[in-house]
């Protein structure tokens, strides 16, 4: 009595589990890009949470700067009294920085170009949302409010990601 597997028993195997393989493959691509949308929106939400300790931890006003020149973009935590105008002077002077080389394919906007962090309340001069998408139909939403300090993060036209609909 023979043991083990023929050729023949092989190569049928082997293209078997290759059209499994393939079927499952696009859907695992999705996957993997949903969850770099979640990587980001948790570094992101954590990045505003820094901005808010660290403003209070060196008692001083801290400014966080948000630029996008259209090709690239950068938050980045600044000291007091910096302005920056590109994004090679954010990275020079800046605390902090999160920027797009890190993050590609990720698309970010917002109304405003910098916030002010009181270092008493750890809360923005102004209330304001960021937005950012890999898929133009799945934005998220992060805004910080100036009296609260809060932070939410949602999504702006429906549940995505595993964050509720804003």
């Amino acid at each position: 009595m023979p043991r083990g597997f023929t050729l023949f028993e092989l190569v049928i195997s082997i293209a078997v589990l290759s059209i499994l393989l393939m079927a499952a493959g696009p859907s695992f691509t999705r996957l993997l890009e949903d969850q770099s949308v979640k990587r980001f929106a948790g570094e992101i939400e954590g990045f505003f949470i820094q901005a808010k300790s660290e403003s209070v931890l060196q008692n001083k006003k801290l400014n966080l700067f948000y630029i996008d020149d259209s090709v690239s973009w950068i938050i980045s935590l600044n000291p007091e009294g910096s302005s920056v105008a590109t994004i090679a002077e954010a990275k020079n002077t800046s605390l902090a920085f999160i920027e797009s080389l890190n993050h590609p394919n990720i698309t970010m906007s917002s109304s405003i170009s910098a916030l002010t962090f009181d270092p008493v309340r750890a809360t923005p001069n102004l209330s304001r949302s960021f937005y950012f998408y890999k898929d133009n139909n799945k934005k998220l939403k992060l805004s910080v409010h100036n009296i609260t300090g809060r932070i939410k993060l949602c999504g702006l036209e429906g549940a995505f990601y595993g964050y509720k609909k804003c």
